[in-house]
């Protein structure tokens, strides 16, 4: 349903032609993962699995997460590797990733491999999988793949992540000023912020520009305009200017055409009513 034998050559094939559109396709095709729920290779954290000679940094190929929770660790191979062997390496990293939260908390709760000839899934705390499967039974119609889908499928594993959240959910929060003296200390009045008052009362007028209350004639709007395309002229003399800035004389025609600039800002904003000063009051 999802790709040919024979165009599954190597692990790539497997991961790119295979694997992702069974997590990705909607349910009851696939698993129903949005791009969103999987995490690639080049995001998920290595961690080291086996013991002693056998130890080693290891990473899966894909990786469920829902609420922020890792839940299916996903393995692909080629066809000549051993799928039995990729699902024994998800199940250490599960369990890797299970033994990083509070004990009792176990996300990762099901393991999936697959080498373009075979499929298996089996929970973490198993090494025998519960679910075999040729990739030629990838289809709506086979009762195992059907299972696969109700096992692994982004709705099942939804219902997992709510449940750990719930546990994992603080019955109580506090705020921070209760950690802080008593009761009379927590509900003392601050004084007024002078400094807050101060810098209101030097700047406000910045974030406040005085607006116009009547409509602005259309003779303002054009000499808006005209100001406008005037002011970009002056720009592009003074950009050619600056080309030549250590030329005799240069430094002086810039300053004076920085001055022109800003002029022409002031006149702008006064022509349409709004100005950055404060507004002055009406005698």
């Amino acid at each position: 349903m999802f790709s040919e034998p024979e165009h599954l050559l190597t692990e790539s094939d497997v991961e790119q032609k295979l694997v992702w559109p069974v997590l990705t396709s909607s349910s009851p095709v696939g698993l129903g993962f949005s791009a969103a729920d999987i995490v690639t290779k080049l995001n998920i954290r290595r961690l080291e699995i086996g013991k002693g000679s056998n130890r080693r940094i290891y990473f899966p190929d894909y990786l469920a997460v829902l609420a922020g929770l890792p839940l299916l660790v996903i393995e692909a191979k080629a066809p000549s590797e051993s799928v039995e062997l990729s699902l024994d390496e998800a199940r250490l990293y599960a369990n890797e990733i299970n033994s990083l939260l509070p004990s009792g908390i176990n996300p990762c709760g099901r393991v999936v491999a697959c080498n373009g000839r075979r499929l298996l899934s089996a929970p973490v705390d198993t090494a025998a999988p519960d679910v075999t499967l040729d990739c030629g039974d990838l289809s709506l119609g086979h009762a195992d793949y059907a299972r696969f889908l109700e096992l692994c499928g982004r709705a099942a594993l939804q219902r997992r992540a709510d449940v750990l959240r719930r546990v994992l959910r603080r019955d109580k929060y506090v705020r921070a000023v209760q950690f802080v003296g008593g009761e009379t200390f927590q509900n003392e009045e601050l004084p007024p912020n002078t400094f807050g008052a101060t810098i209101a009362g030097d700047y406000g007028h910045i974030f406040n520009p005085r607006r116009a209350v009547r409509p602005i004639p259309e003779v303002n709007r054009e000499t808006y305009h005209a100001l406008g395309r005037l002011a970009a002229d002056v720009n592009v003399i003074a950009r050619r200017m600056a080309e030549r800035r250590r030329e005799p004389g240069a430094t002086e025609v810039l300053e004076a055409l920085a001055l022109v600039t800003r002029f022409l800002g002031t006149v702008r904003a006064e022509v349409l009513g709004t100005t950055l000063a404060p507004e002055e009051s009406e005698s």
